[in-house]
């Protein structure tokens, strides 16, 4: 007659917790969802590596607070304005000194020098190269807010348009260059001049004639 062995109790609680655990991981893996786990319960340390992919975040999740700043790149529509590329310019002329070149602006070259008598010298030119265009100028005294001069041309001539001779009474000055070519090219600047007069006050620099200025072109 064979002996039948007895199972031991710890072997029937080991089978019996066998059982159980892979009952329950077969439960869990089908019964838990984002609406079983407890708010906060999951953290990043819980997260494996690459888990969270794009298609596991929601359209407009992510909001400016969570994103660091040092990894975007430049917008390229941010550098335009209305399909314009703006710039600024500005010089510091010791007089006595003669009309030099300043900046190229769109399809503009604006020269800038100081008379003998310390007042601010201004002309515009064609940019090298650039093609035909209509332009106007305005020239407005910053001091007493009147239109000192006002001019255009149908079409702007090699030698440019003068805006300030050196002749002006006005401390400071300011005013607005429009140009348009023949192709739709457009280059609008807004400029200002202070000569070296220490009325109302004196400049931040009062030896020189300054000027400076920003512009649209495109």
């Amino acid at each position: 007659m064979r002996r039948i062995s007895r199972i031991s109790p710890t072997t029937v609680l080991a089978t019996v917790a066998l059982f159980a655990a892979l009952g329950g991981a077969a439960y869990a893996g089908s019964k838990i969802d984002g609406s079983t786990i407890e708010k906060g319960t999951v953290g990043s340390t819980q997260l494996a590596k690459g888990a969270v992919t794009k298609k596991a975040i929601a359209k407009d999740a992510v909001t400016g607070k969570a994103v660091k700043e040092s990894s975007l790149k430049t917008v390229p529509s941010a550098a335009t304005a209305g399909g314009l590329t703006p710039s600024s310019f500005s010089a510091r002329v010791t007089p006595p000194a003669a009309l030099a070149k300043v900046v190229k602006v769109g399809t503009l070259e604006l020269r800038y020098g100081c008379s003998g008598s310390s007042n601010p010298l201004v002309t515009v030119v064609p940019a090298a190269g650039a093609p035909p265009q209509t332009t106007r100028v305005s020239t407005v005294s910053g001091t007493s807010g009147d239109e000192l001069d006002s001019g255009g041309q149908g079409t702007l001539p090699p030698g440019g348009i003068v805006i300030l001779d050196g002749t002006e009474t006005g401390a400071s000055m300011n005013g607005t260059i429009n140009s348009l070519t023949e192709d739709g090219i457009v280059t609008t600047v807004q400029w200002a001049a202070r000569s070296t007069s220490f009325i109302p006050s004196p400049n931040p620099d009062d030896g020189n004639c300054l000027f400076w200025g920003t512009a649209l072109a495109g």
